[in-house]
């Protein structure tokens, strides 16, 4: 439900895609959404001193054919969240 609310939303602002980063726990659920994996990201965390290497994927979904006149740029869910919060 979160997904499809944000996917509307972009629609509404205009953005032609959805872009995010997952976990690997979450990948399944967002490709059964119909986003597909554009890259993996690997890099280092800091924790109890030490770095702790991790990794997520980028993934995007195209909403629509953009028209000439729309929005270029993505919508990045995880930059909704920082606004939100």
């Amino acid at each position: 439900m979160l997904l499809e609310t944000t996917e509307k939303q972009a629609r509404a602002w205009g953005y032609s895609c959805h872009y995010t980063k997952t976990s690997e726990l979450a990948c399944p659920a967002f490709k059964s959404a119909g986003h597909i994996a554009t890259h993996s990201r690997d890099f280092p965390i800091a924790h109890a001193g030490q770095d702790v290497p991790i990794h997520n994927d980028a993934m995007e979904k195209a909403l629509y054919q953009a028209p000439l006149n729309s929005r270029s740029d993505k919508f990045d869910l995880a930059d909704e969240i920082e606004l939100v919060a």
